[in-house]
Order: C-alpha cells, then sequence, then structure tokens
C-alpha cells in the first residue's frame, strides 16, 4: 500500500463511502504478504517512498510473476534486478507492459 492509497482508504472511511470492517480487511495484509516462496513487503513504500526490489536471480520466472502480480495488484512500481533474458521473456508474457534492459539486467 502506498501514500496516495491509504490517504484514499482513511477518506472512504471519513466520508462513509467504507465502514471499517471493509477496511480493517483492506489492511490486514499490511505490512506484508505471505506468498509460499516469498514474504512482500507491501508497507515498503509507506517507510521509504519506493516500492520493494525484486531480486531476480536465485528465483523462477513464476516466482517472480507471483510477486510482481502482488505489487501489481496493489498499484506498486515494479522493479526486477539480476534478470536473465530468458526469465525476463516469461515475465513479459505475463506483464506486457514490461520493459527489459539486457545491458542492466533489469525489467
Amino acid at each position: 500500500m502506498n501514500v496516495r492509497l491509504l490517504t484514499k482508504l482513511l477518506e472512504n472511511i471519513k466520508d462513509g463511502k467504507i465502514g471499517v470492517p471493509r477496511a480493517l480487511e483492506k489492511l490486514k495484509t499490511l505490512p506484508f504478504e505471505e506468498l509460499e516462496f516469498a514474504t512482500v513487503d507491501t508497507h515498503r513504500s509507506l517507510r521509504h517512498g519506493f516500492p520493494e526490489v525484486i531480486f531476480g536471480e536465485g528465483k523462477t520466472a513464476r516466482q517472480i510473476i507471483g510477486i510482481a502480480a502482488v505489487m501489481t495488484k496493489r498499484k506498486e512500481n515494479v522493479l526486477i534486478t539480476r534478470l536473465t533474458r530468458e526469465k525476463a521473456r516469461a515475465i513479459k508474457r505475463a506483464f506486457s507492459r514490461a520493459e527489459y534492459n539486457g545491458t542492466a539486467r533489469t525489467l
């Protein structure tokens, strides 16, 4: 969750557009979301001003896609580092707007 989304949630509570129980449901995954293979820091952008970076080396393309899906669902920007061209191709099939930089090995 980022500052903009948290502010919107609080304003919706204040304006009566969303009740406290629904807001609590939205906040339950703060500050982390657990996957079988990773713990995604969904609160990092609130603490540091930028979202978590995915370290691609040592992870499968499927694992990276899973982590990126959590982040995009939360409207976070995604940066993947240490990424091979082969993994980048697989990830781009899942996220068509992604851009791979072969020199930097980032997506």
